[in-house]
């Protein structure tokens, strides 16, 4: 299930390559700029090459000027094509960052979907059982028929509770009878030379345990490694390998906790609290990209020893990420938000990243809660301290 530790990792992706999009957006309107005051030399003009290479620089400075005070200003000296390059990067910025917030928000939710998908496909697995046997038996002598070596699979009880309780995915999912090649793909690669699993066909009548440990085994071990299954995911859910883990543990709790006997077996849910979970961390996206400008300037004044240009991209937003929920999330205790993205900064950043992330993020807290810009309440949490 999706917990506060890695919806805060989903936001990090996507606020990192949101960063990348708009710092590559900045140097085409760069380079726009560069074009458009070059120096020529057939023109005619009386200016010199360096003059002009200046009067570039400085229109870049006066446009750099506009996007960090999101204003043109009121300056008569700045030129209408600077103005025009603004509001066109305003416009640009303005799709932008809806879009990438709507994907935000589906990343987590096509969580739920690809379970959903995975448990349409366990059915499509058994059902597959059925249709090689039928074709098996085509070529088969009449007296050597209705072997039934697949037996087990085909009536194997939860499977029954599945179809009973199926579509699971319902329009937006993934529509298996379209995937007939995958399904079969999979059950001759992983599951017909499984030794587990030949061992369960030749169970004569096993128990609802053995049931329930071979689907468990196949999830575990056999389908989740398979090229072709993944592939499948892959193409239709863009983070499939950031959640592959997740879905996989989201199924193997619906199959194990599942009542054969009951006809209100409940899905394994996205969260704990998934209202409370998605408010969270559209929250956090919210307010991280609000104080963005502000904590960035902060960021750069406590990280006087370091070079701004190289501190790493991954390190600036996961310490401005940092920053946006010590302000904004009373209820965590600053120890919690500091350790989280340490974590983060150790699986998604460079080696010596948990040591700066931790100082940076331990030096804003400490001015921040002497200053009373941080405060703090709840269980076990006295307002700034």
């Amino acid at each position: 299930m999706l917990n506060r530790s890695l919806l805060r990792a989903r936001v990090f992706h996507r606020l990192y390559g949101l960063k990348v999009v708009l710092d590559g957006t900045l140097s085409s309107y760069y380079d726009r700029i560069k074009e458009e005051f070059m120096f020529d030399p057939e023109s005619g003009e009386k200016l010199e090459a360096e003059i002009h290479k200046e009067l570039s620089q400085e229109q870049i400075e006066k446009f750099l000027q506009m996007v960090k005070l999101d204003s043109t200003g009121n300056s008569k000296e700045d030129s209408d094509f600077i103005k025009g390059l603004f509001q066109e990067y305003k416009g640009q910025l303005g799709e932008e960052l809806p879009r990438s917030r709507k994907a935000l928000l589906e990343s987590a939710e096509n969580v739920g979907l690809a379970y959903l998908s995975v448990l349409d496909f366990l059915i499509a697995l058994g059902d597959m059982a059925s249709k090689l046997e039928l074709e098996k038996e085509r070529n088969l002598p009449k007296g050597l028929r209705n072997r039934n070596p697949y037996k087990n699979i085909k009536e194997n009880p939860l499977l029954d509770v599945f179809r009973r309780m199926a579509p699971f995915s319902g329009k937006k999912g993934i529509k298996w009878k379209k995937e007939e090649d995958c399904t079969r793909m999979v059950f001759l690669d992983a599951l017909k030379n499984d030794e587990d699993f030949k061992g369960y066909l030749t169970q004569e009548h096993p128990s609802l345990d053995q049931h329930r440990d071979i689907l468990l085994h196949l999830i575990s071990e056999r389908i989740f490694s398979h090229q072709g299954f993944n592939s499948i995911f892959e193409d239709r859910f863009i983070s499939w390998f950031q959640d592959k883990k997740i879905v996989r543990n989201m199924v193997r709790k619906f199959t194990k906790d599942l009542d054969i006997q009951s006809d209100e077996n409940e899905h394994t849910p996205l969260s704990g609290n998934w209202e409370e979970d998605k408010a969270f961390f559209l929250e956090l996206w919210d307010h991280t990209l609000e104080d963005w400008p502000e904590n960035e300037k902060f960021l750069a004044e406590q990280a006087k020893n370091w070079d701004p240009e190289r501190i790493a991209l991954a390190d600036k937003v996961l310490i401005i990420m940092g920053m946006a929920e010590f302000v904004h999330f009373p209820s965590i205790p600053v120890k919690v938000t500091i350790n989280e993205y340490i974590e983060l900064s150790k699986k998604y950043s460079t080696p010596n990243s948990k040591t700066f992330v931790n100082g940076v993020l331990d030096k804003v807290s400490a001015k921040w809660l002497k200053s009373g810009k941080i405060k703090k309440s709840g269980r076990g949490l006295i307002d700034n301290k």
